[in-house]
């Protein structure tokens, strides 16, 4: 099936997504004015990311190898081989990234998109045995995009098209699903027949372990459990669980004793400093269990990594290449099941499921348009500001002069002709002003009246925006 759209809505502009998809478009154009093939294919492959350019860059010391294969990375993001490759790819681009930027931010997304692809690169070259593989296109940051949209928006239904041109919906987990099974089958087809399908499955791996990652960490925050004192509980279970796992000789204790032992102290910890009361406490226990089970799968992606780089380029080294990336997508989707269990502290307010249309009542519909207008006056407002403060600049700089020379003379004839007594009246005046003024100040100091104002303000702006919210 391939993607078209979800069932959420924005309330900002993706013009990042929108960015991203120009960028692709224009380098791909880019591409077909090369119109011989060969010299498309030499120019093409002679700046993409290849293992053995950056390994011999890295131990020649080669500052040009080493930025040259640093910029292929991000070069390789923008560049396809064909339409149906970059058609497929803006497809599933677009289906699911404006709803991760109006989460994130324009800016965090796009260092979160550049990132994916980095992280996809890095994953085919750890994995790409004979060293000389090439890979381009934007399919592994697209990758890690579809990964953290899934665990972040599970209960989202994509609208998609079969190959026999059937508008089908499903949510997105399900889609998860069909997509990697897709991809198991190509790459068996692949490993049965012997012939390359010349698609990246590492990249789309390593990609969408990212973007899972990131997605868990993202929800962790949504339900209030990012604060120092839990980051310090969720090190201290790393910790236990990984002396557990590498048994330090210290004590002739069994193997599973460790684990007992690494176990004991999390709960004891948790029982201890996170649970203001005893009664129920077997109802709470999805806590310690979950930060246990990911803790474990996190510190055998760890111990896979360690035997990664110890290995020699081959088949084993790509193994524990695929299993750090199985590992943490695993520990992601028990990150997620625990934080949607647990009450949700901080809602998410950018994005809301649109009902369909013949489920709306009429009240919303004239809701809608109510807003609508409301929003256009709303900008012909601020358009007409803007054209008063022009105006204003624009005068302001042509009487400035005029202005300057007229209050010169007037300030040289006070001086001249202006008797004794004026002057003095106009000091004094003056100084009494000040003084009121410092008064008035030290008042509102004392009485803490400003701090009162800030706070009306901000309750002020607070319930602006949640009306905006509303209204929107």
């Amino acid at each position: 099936m391939i993607p078209i759209k979800d069932n959420l809505r924005y309330t900002s502009f993706a013009w990042v997504s929108v960015t991203i998809f120009a960028l692709n478009v224009l380098m791909y154009i880019g591409e077909m004015t090369l119109e011989n093939p060969g010299i498309l294919h030499s120019t093409i492959t002679s700046w993409l990311p290849v293992r053995e350019v950056l390994t011999q860059g890295v131990a020649d010391g080669d500052p040009w190898l080493i930025l040259r294969s640093i910029a292929a990375v991000f070069l390789g993001m923008f560049l396809h081989s064909n339409f149906a490759h970059i058609f497929g790819n803006m497809f599933f681009f677009f289906a699911f990234a404006p709803a991760l930027e109006a989460r994130m931010g324009h800016g965090k997304f796009l260092a979160f998109y550049l990132v994916s692809g980095v992280m996809a690169t890095v994953m085919f070259l750890a994995t790409d045995t004979s060293g000389i593989g090439h890979i381009l296109g934007a399919s592994g940051a697209i990758g890690g995009v579809l990964g953290a949209y899934v665990v972040y928006f599970p209960r989202a239904r994509i609208d998609g098209l079969t190959p026999t041109f059937n508008f089908v919906s499903t949510l997105s987990v399900f889609f998860l699903a069909e997509y990697l099974v897709m991809q198991w089958l190509s790459l068996s087809m692949e490993i049965g027949t012997g012939q390359a399908a010349g698609v990246a499955f590492s990249a789309h791996i390593g990609g969408m372990a990212f973007g899972m990652v990131v997605a868990a960490l993202m929800l962790v925050g949504d339900v209030g459990r990012a604060r120092l004192r839990d980051m310090l509980f969720y090190g201290l279970a790393l910790l236990a669980v990984a002396g557990a796992i590498v048994q330090p000789g210290l004590i002739g204790l069994p193997y599973w004793m460790w684990h007992v032992s690494a176990i004991a102290l999390v709960v004891f910890v948790w029982a201890s400093f996170f649970q203001p009361s005893y009664s129920g406490w077997w109802k709470k226990l999805g806590t310690p269990v979950a930060v246990l089970i990911a803790a474990y799968l996190i510190d055998f992606a760890v111990e896979r990594g360690v035997a990664f780089f110890h290995l020699q380029m081959g088949i084993l080294q790509a193994v524990n290449a695929y299993a750090v990336a199985l590992l943490l997508m695993v520990a992601s989707v028990a990150i997620a099941i625990a934080c949607r269990r647990l009450p949700v502290v901080k809602a998410s307010p950018v994005t809301v499921p649109v009902p369909k249309e013949e489920d709306r009542l009429l009240a919303e519909i004239a809701c809608d348009c109510v807003v609508g207008a409301f929003r256009f006056i709303a900008v012909q407002v601020q358009a007409g500001v803007a054209l008063v403060k022009t105006g204003w600049q624009i005068a302001v700089q042509w009487a400035r002069p005029v202005l300057t020379q007229a209050g010169r003379a007037i300030a040289s004839g006070y001086d001249r002709f202006a008797p004794a007594w004026l002057k003095a009246t106009v000091r004094f005046v003056v100084r009494a002003c000040l003084l009121l003024a410092g008064m008035a100040m030290a008042v509102v100091r004392f009485l803490k009246l400003d701090r009162l104002a800030r706070l009306g303000l901000v309750a002020y702006t607070g319930v602006r925006n949640r009306l905006t919210m509303a209204g929107s």
